[in-house]
């Protein structure tokens, strides 16, 4: 059953729910609900890297020797850094402009209501 199915539960079923322990309530609810194929799927996915880990972990001269694409990355990363910096810096000068310009503004109107007034 999926989520969004009514389920119907035996007679007696629910006071074995009520009285099963927390993990196996658990268990009975996500049976319910068809969510335990997904944790099967997180299982064996997991296990699967936690091989490919060990694996890489017991041949690290299987590795290729070339740093060619690490340095290519060493790059590109000190490349993202910097603009990541001067993105930074222009939205810091946009926002000093902005309120330049807000204070200017303010300026030459209360300048005008001045003149306006004496004339």
């Amino acid at each position: 059953m999926s989520g969004g199915h009514y389920a119907i539960i035996e007679q007696g079923r629910i006071g074995q729910i009520l009285s099963a322990k927390p993990m196996d309530r658990r268990t009975i609810i996500e049976e319910a609900a068809g969510i335990t194929k997904f944790r099967v799927r997180q299982r064996a996915a997991e296990a699967r890297l936690e091989s490919a880990r060990s694996i890489s972990v017991a041949c690290p001269t299987s590795l290729p020797r070339s740093n060619g694409p690490v340095n290519s990355l060493r790059r590109q990363a000190g490349k993202a850094r910097r603009y990541r910096i001067k993105k930074k810096s222009a939205r810091t000068l946009r926002h000093v402009y902005v309120a330049e310009e807000r204070s200017l503004v303010s300026l030459l109107e209360q300048n005008t209501d001045a003149f306006g007034q004496r004339h």
